[in-house]
């Protein structure tokens, strides 16, 4: 067997075994400390079979969405004639329309206030040096995400 074809089915056996240790719920060092190989490596077969497992089911959730819009459609088309004109109808349309909105993903995702609470102390200080706590909070998130790309995902 050539060299590439061993390392290609060698690549493939530790993927089979990464994908069933990560749907078991390990973390990636687990699996590499089990596997005897990076962490890196597993990050790197983690983020392949999630591709592979998306494209896979692709197809699949594209069927379900054109069913489930040709569902709403169908209720819109019963609510726009057997519905009398007015506020019952209007709800109708709109929770129907609602639903075709998430559906579809048209909704922009909303953005949740965690209530940062500063310290009084904090407080002053930011107000003698002109920071306002919209500016603390921007300097908080770039922290995160860039303490969120150093951490490897696990």
């Amino acid at each position: 067997m050539p060299q590439k074809t061993k390392q290609q089915a060698k690549m493939a056996n530790r993927r089979r075994q990464v994908a069933s240790l990560y749907l078991r719920g390990h973390t990636q060092q687990q699996i590499a400390d089990q596997l005897d190989v990076t962490q890196a490596t597993i990050s790197k077969d983690v983020n392949w079979l999630l591709q592979q497992w998306r494209e896979e089911h692709q197809h699949e959730t594209d069927l379900r969405v054109a069913k489930h819009l040709e569902e709403l459609t169908a209720m819109r088309r019963e609510a726009w004639d057997t519905l009398p004109e007015g506020k019952e109808r209007i709800e109708a349309l709109l929770k129907i329309q609602d639903r075709e909105t998430k559906l579809l993903g048209l909704d922009s995702p909303k953005r949740h206030d965690i209530g940062l609470a500063l310290s009084p102390e904090v407080q002053a200080m930011a107000q003698q040096l002109g920071i306002s706590k919209q500016d603390i909070v921007r300097e908080f998130e770039a922290l995160i995400r860039a303490e969120a790309e150093r951490v490897p995902n696990n």
